[in-house]
């Protein structure tokens, strides 16, 4: 385990609301040229004789959508768990989410359902590519199995780079043939009554409070829950060493409120972390990760 130096001592504390004015991000992140983005995550494909339980979404004459340069087509709506849903394809690539040269396709809550801001739906889902070749259909999902939260802000989930469009226009991968092609998709609505804990990663690049300027900054904090409840967590943050050296991490455990955030403002100086031979950034890009190892809900006594 690494020893900060006296003047970089590492330390940690209670982060309180409001927070200061950095992105909180989900807790696998990557700092791509200072900037905060979320770190690409494997698709699993798995091949299977079944269709889609829910829907399937056959597009006939697909070249048109390039010649009419379409930037997304859009199917019916169609209802699962009791709500309403759409396919969403991209032909040439999602440009907003660096799609381009790929088949981006998504699962989209539909504006028929009067969804909240703040009102939340849960779901675990797999979409589907038919393969005309094998007569089968390859499920698509992410790699760990994710459970996906749809909200007013947030009616979109999915693959921005699905599959590219190189290998879709293929005629021997089978997912194009006679300029036709079929997605599909199968919807788990998750109660909200089992939803999980949701934690959260703050990232402080340049520092945060007393350690701005000095130390990049690292907490954890859960987010808001209507229950009040508290949580209690095992966790481990860290830096990861982009060589062969050791990650700078630090295993730490705190009973996490609503709001509230607990972490290490000192977590690696910016001298250790800008020393391009101590391997922490690597072609401009830093990985932060926060490793899970223990949650509970803490319950008051009446």
């Amino acid at each position: 385990m690494y020893k900060a130096r006296k003047e970089n001592e590492t330390k940690h504390c209670a982060l309180r609301p409001p927070f200061a004015s950095q992105a909180s991000i989900a807790l696998n992140v990557i700092i791509l040229n200072w900037k905060l983005i979320i770190l690409i995550e494997e698709i699993s494909w798995k091949l299977r004789s079944l269709p889609p339980a829910h829907y399937i979404f056959k597009i006939e004459n697909f070249s048109l959508l390039s010649d009419i340069k379409a930037e997304s087509f859009t199917s019916a709506d169609f209802e699962v768990g009791g709500y309403k849903w759409k396919l969403s394809v991209y032909p040439g690539g999602n440009k907003k989410k660096n799609g381009d040269g790929y088949i981006s396709l998504y699962l989209v809550l539909s504006e028929f359902n009067k969804i909240t801001f703040t009102k939340e739906v849960n779901v675990y889902f797999k979409l589907f590519v038919y393969d005309y070749t094998r007569d089968n259909y390859w499920a698509v999902q992410d790699g760990n199995d994710k459970v996906r939260r749809f909200r007013g802000s947030k009616r979109e989930w999915g693959f921005d780079k699905l599959i590219s469009i190189t290998d879709f226009k293929d005629d021997s991968n089978g997912y194009l043939v006679d300029d036709c092609c079929m997605f599909g998709a199968e919807i788990l609505v998750i109660d909200n009554a089992n939803k999980g804990e949701c934690m959260s990663l703050e990232v402080h690049p340049k520092g945060g409070s007393r350690a701005e300027g000095k130390s990049l900054s690292l907490y954890l904090r859960l987010e808001d829950d209507e229950n009040g409840r508290k949580l209690y967590a095992e966790f481990m943050l860290r830096v990861r060493n982009q060589f062969e050296g050791k990650h700078r991490e630090w295993k730490a455990q705190h009973d996490f409120k609503s709001k509230y955030g607990w972490g290490y403002p000192y977590f690696i100086s910016l001298s250790d972390l800008n020393d391009k031979s101590k391997g922490f950034i690597h072609n401009n890009n830093l990985i932060v990760e926060v490793e899970i190892q223990a949650m509970t809900v803490i319950k008051e006594l009446s």
